[in-house]
């Protein structure tokens, strides 16, 4: 049987893949646990906008509180304010439905533990054997054990505070365009950096889940390059459903990734010797740019794996303070213990302030290698990557590619039956003509032959 948790949750079609029925009974299985266990029977549950949302979130409770556990709700909020709510209130555990960037029918579940970092491989696992044991397997409570829910929107409160003194003094005459993508920083983002008196100028920041990231946010930022130039402002930035991560917008309308604001503190902390172990930490997709930016000031960018539960696993693990993904979840360890897109551009901010640089020129410290990543559907990703006339081409195509100093890089998608491929290189046409290479070792293995860009 495929694993349910992906590198962040369960993700699926709601009503498909997640129904009610199941969000049952994976509530029922995490109770179970948490009795096991002998934690205190409490959970926080935090949603975006989606319309399955509460049809999730309610059956989920509902097997959270049939093992007699109480269950608050927080409403529609962003992934990161849970995982800091988990931890400073004191929860065993933290939930959030959500399926981030993903489109409309898709959602998610995910949780945290007790520290707001995410379960362990390990943990997931065993809730997956839980769920996999006959239904009768798990009793439930009756009566007066049964758990309640509770309405707990007000704690979001702290998550707010909390953000603006990390913002330090008043950002008078600083104009941000914030877009929201219809999700769940619809409402926050814009009350976070109007606390720090900025000029805030919202950019589908209403909460529609019938919108949600649609031609919008993160994974769409053209409306939001048009916006700063349009406004002439200082900068833009640009959420995805669940607000986890961030894409930016410069003053001169060009987009600033997730790896550029690697580099810009990174270096940053490296000149001012507050860089531990001189290490960021990026994935195996961060732009080689980012390793020779960091390079020629004496630091290191050490590469986890994909997903930004292993890039915090592999910070705790080099002592490292920052670290992230090209996609824009980017974790400031001394603040939150997960990718906050709202903090992300606070500490941006910050930075620009405290350097009287614009965004442009911070940015330009990292010049990017092109990079192009295809993916192709296929029958067996185990089977196709095994291959030993598969694994023969890739050598070859490796070789060719590390020559020019590029990077070549082939790997299983943890979600879909999809085998991903990037390629870097100096030069795009290189890039791209190395990559549709690689793609076409594995049409043999694809049914439809159906291959798109990323």
């Amino acid at each position: 049987m495929a694993r349910l948790f992906g590198t962040d949750g369960i993700r699926g079609v709601a009503g498909e893949d997640l129904t009610a029925e199941f969000a049952l009974r994976l509530g029922r299985a995490v109770g179970f646990l948490m009795d096991e266990r002998r934690w205190e029977r409490k959970v926080l549950i935090g949603c975006d906008t989606r319309i399955s949302s509460p049809m999730l979130e309610w059956a989920l409770g509902a097997g959270l509180m049939s093992m007699g556990v109480e269950v608050y709700s927080l409403g529609i909020v962003p992934t990161p304010v849970v995982a800091f709510l988990t931890r400073h209130l004191g929860f065993p555990l933290g939930c959030v439905i959500s399926a981030s960037h993903n489109p409309i029918e898709d959602n998610g579940i995910k949780f945290f533990d007790r520290r707001g970092m995410k379960l362990d491989d390990s943990l997931e696992d065993y809730i997956e054997e839980l769920l996999a044991l006959d239904e009768n397997s798990i009793p439930v409570v009756t009566g007066t054990q049964i758990g309640r829910r509770h309405e707990a929107a007000t704690a979001v409160d702290e998550y707010v505070r909390y953000l603006a003194e990390i913002g330090q003094d008043r950002w008078d005459g600083f104009t941000i365009v914030l877009d929201a993508a219809f999700g769940a920083a619809s409402i926050i983002a814009p009350s976070v950096y109007t606390l720090l008196q900025a000029t805030v100028i919202p950019l589908n920041c209403k909460p529609d889940g019938s919108r949600i990231n649609v031609k919008c946010g993160a994974t769409d930022p053209r409306a939001l390059q048009q916006k700063v130039l349009e406004v002439s402002a200082d900068m833009g930035i640009a959420f995805d459903g669940d607000a986890d991560r961030a894409i930016l917008v410069d003053e001169e309308g060009k987009i600033v990734d997730g790896d550029q604001i690697l580099a810009m503190w990174g270096l940053h902390l490296l000149r001012k010797e507050m860089l531990p172990g001189k290490v960021v930490v990026g994935t195996l997709l961060s732009n080689k740019g980012l390793e020779l930016a960091l390079e020629r000031e004496g630091g290191i960018l050490h590469r986890s794996p994909v997903g930004d539960k292993y890039v915090l696993r592999d910070m705790l693990a080099k002592g490292a303070k920052i670290g992230g993904e090209q996609s824009g979840h980017i974790i400031f360890l001394d603040h939150l213990s997960t990718g906050d897109g709202i903090l992300t551009g606070i500490m941006v901010a910050l930075l620009m302030r405290e350097t009287r640089k614009p965004l442009s020129a911070l940015a330009s410290q990292m010049t990017k290698f092109p990079q192009v990543q295809l993916n192709i559907d296929v029958r067996d990703k185990r089977a196709a990557l095994e291959n030993q006339k598969v694994k023969e081409e890739l050598d070859l195509i490796a070789a060719e590619i590390e020559k020019m100093k590029g990077r070549l890089l082939v790997r299983p998608s943890g979600t879909e039956s999809v085998i991903r491929v990037m390629t870097e290189a100096p030069d795009e046409a290189q890039a791209r003509a190395l990559a549709e290479r690689a793609i076409n070792v594995f049409r043999e293995f694809s049914d439809s032959g159906k291959v798109t860009e990323i």
